[in-house]
Parts: C-alpha cells; structure tokens; sequence
C-alpha cells in the first residue's frame, strides 16, 4: 500500500529483506540471533512519539504550520461547538470531538475553505459509493482512457480492498466505483488499486461520492 508511487525501475533496485518472513518468524530468528530486542513489544502508528505526544501536533509542528481554528457545524450546519485546529480531525472520527451530542458524532467531512469540521450522528452519512484520485501513479501498463477495468481498491493502510470498478478520466484523475459502500472514504489518503496480490497503481484521494448515478462515474 504504502510503495504505490514507485516507480518499476525503482522496484527493480529495492530489496527487502524479510523477504515472505511473518513477524513470529523474524522474532524467533532475533531470539536465535541473541539481539536485545527479540522480545521488545511491537509498535503501531506513529512509534517515534513520546506517550503523551499528540500525532497531529507533532506533525503541525514539524511542517510550521499555524493551527487554523473554526467552528463544528452539525448536519444541517448548526453551529455546535468551536475546534483548536483542523490538523486534529480526520473523517470517520468519533473521541476527541469537544462536543457532546446526546450520542455518539462522527467527523462527516472537513471544509478547509471555511475552517468548518462537520460532524454527523448519523453513521450512514460515512458511507461512500466512490472516489475521484488524482495524481495517479501505475506500475502496470497506462489504462486507456474512458475504459473502466475491475480491480480492487484498498482506501487506507489499515482497510481490506474491495472489488470495485475504476476508469481513467480524460483529465488525468481516477474514478473508483467500490461494489459495496465504504465508510470514511477521506480526501489525502491513498487510494490503491490491485488485482489479487499485484498492486496497478494507485492516487490520492480528492473527494468522495455518496450519491447514486446514472452510470457508475458521472458524479465522481
């Protein structure tokens, strides 16, 4: 998931040395090996981070970005509370809000033209029916142009590909159609493509698609 940008030629050059070893593999080779780490717990997400360190923040403060406050509006743009920068939200998140609903909200979208979080208390409101991703990067031969292929779609690192329908658009952006509704597809996240266990390629994530249409891209 995360190699899609390369390119073949680089492929050709990186080596991986695990090879098809799983992680109990590795770590009873290290525990035979004698290392000091054989046994060290595993890590996840972000495992440079101190334990009270914010993701989010560290990543703000890395690029110098000003945090860039707004308000959270519900689903019929009701003012509901107010948020101490963007970078803290993603689409799909429910802890850490700052606001209570009587129930359990959901970040629906991110508008970053009006510093606006929307949320949701509806989890339907998460689900998409397709994307648009631009940018893409193929690993496969080019697809032409307007000739939709199936393939399937993986939208996050941590989500299982699902059997969908794609099409390069005239413009240069990928139109994805997935079987079956995805939840919390979200713009800057990568959108990757296979067959079975090859990778064709993949983009970044522009927008989501939630309604019906008359052919499975007019309105992605």
């Amino acid at each position: 998931y995360f190699l899609f940008t390369l390119t073949p030629d680089q492929l050709g050059r990186t080596l991986f040395p695990l090879g098809a070893m799983d992680k109990p593999a590795v770590r009873a080779r290290a525990e035979a090996l004698g290392l000091v780490n054989a046994k060290q717990p595993g890590s996840q997400d972000a495992c440079l981070l101190g334990p009270e360190e914010s993701f989010a923040e560290a990543l703000r403060q890395r690029f110098s970005a000003p945090a860039t406050c707004g308000e959270i509006v519900d689903e019929v743009g009701r003012v509901v509370g107010e948020h101490q920068g963007l970078h803290r939200f993603t689409v799909g998140q429910r802890r850490g809000l700052g606001v209570a609903m009587g129930r359990p909200a959901f970040v629906q979208r991110i508008d970053p033209s009006t510093a606006r979080v929307h949320i949701t208390t509806r989890p339907e409101d998460l689900l998409a029916q397709g994307l648009v991703a631009g940018d893409p990067t193929w690993l496969v031969e080019v697809p032409e142009p307007g000739v939709t292929f199936p393939c399937e779609v993986q939208i996050r690192y941590r989500a299982t590909a699902v059997p969908s329908t794609a099409v390069l658009r005239p413009d240069g952006t990928l139109a994805v159609r997935f079987a079956r509704a995805q939840r919390a597809v979200t713009p800057g996240q990568a959108a990757v493509l296979y067959r079975a266990e090859r990778v064709l390629g993949g983009g970044w994530i522009r927008e989501a698609s939630r309604g019906e249409a008359s052919t499975p891209f007019e309105r992605v």
